[in-house]
């Protein structure tokens, strides 16, 4: 029998519980739009690599909650105490840490997709082998026009989609519906809200019926690109975020979402 408490309790700011032998991430920030903090980016790497040595599980959810983001993107109060160019560095490669583990789960991974997925949410659901998305989502990759740096979103639209989307995203900045992400190839699946936990559950249940060494061989190759390619850039990405902290460009923005306690406010939508 599975013991849900070593998961349940596994530290950070999520949820975790296992259904039907497949283990249902949920993210709990105190906000709504659950922004991905550094301690859940630490806490969620490291849950990743515990998955990969339990043959319980036979595969991984990741999903905001109900009625909730899936994430709005970077915490910026995690953000606004980056300092010197050693914290920013470490920032980065914790964050390229995360999305190459969900990468390396050698078991299915579906990305439950609803609200606001923007920046690093987005990019943590694209490392997801299936995506499913309700008709209420928003997607956008808006960090240039915000004075971000996105090295690590051009490397993994660029990956996915080629150079031409890739700038698309990148340089539009543009927040795309449900119905226009679909079409870019955002998610695999494209349904209404009532019908989303149905649709997690009939590719679950799909997944369920693959035998599971040939799966985790397929995934091994065709995750590899994307691994290498976000290996390739780490001392670069980490590199452009800090120049751009150096440089000041994003101040402007960080101001913008200033609460009236003068902290920077996690996870809004604006991100």
């Amino acid at each position: 029998m599975i013991n849900e408490k070593s998961y349940s309790s596994f530290p950070g700011l999520y949820l975790t519980q296992i259904q039907n032998n497949w283990l249902w991430v949920q993210f709990d920030h105190v906000k709504e739009t659950n922004p991905f903090s550094r301690k859940l980016t630490l806490a969620i790497t490291q849950l990743n690599k515990k998955i990969n040595h339990d043959d319980k599980i036979h595969g991984v959810v990741f999903y905001g909650g109900p009625n909730r983001s899936f994430s709005a993107g970077g915490d910026f109060n995690d953000v606004s105490q980056l300092k010197t160019a050693d914290e920013t560095d470490l920032y980065i490669s914790e964050i390229i840490n995360l999305y190459q583990s969900v990468l390396k789960i050698n078991k299915p991974v579906i990305s439950v997709l609803d609200q606001y997925v923007i920046g690093q949410g987005l990019q943590v659901a694209l490392m997801s082998d299936w995506r499913i998305a309700s008709e209420t989502v928003k997607v956008s990759m808006p960090e240039l026009k915000n004075g971000v740096a996105c090295p690590l979103g051009a490397t993994i639209l660029k990956e996915l989609f080629g150079q031409a989307r890739m700038l698309d995203d990148v340089i539009g900045c543009d927040m795309m519906n449900a119905e226009t992400a679909f079409k870019k190839g955002y998610f695999n699946s494209l349904v209404k809200p009532e019908n989303l936990m149905p649709a997690v559950q009939a590719m679950i249940e799909r997944f369920q019926k693959y035998p599971m060494t040939p799966f985790k061989e397929t995934k091994k190759i065709y995750t590899k690109a994307m691994i290498e390619a976000l290996e390739n850039v780490r001392n670069a990405a980490a590199n452009a975020h800090i120049q751009t902290m150096f440089a000041g460009s994003a101040q402007k923005h960080f101001e913008r979402i200033l609460n009236r306690d003068g902290r920077l406010e996690a996870g809004t939508k604006e991100l």
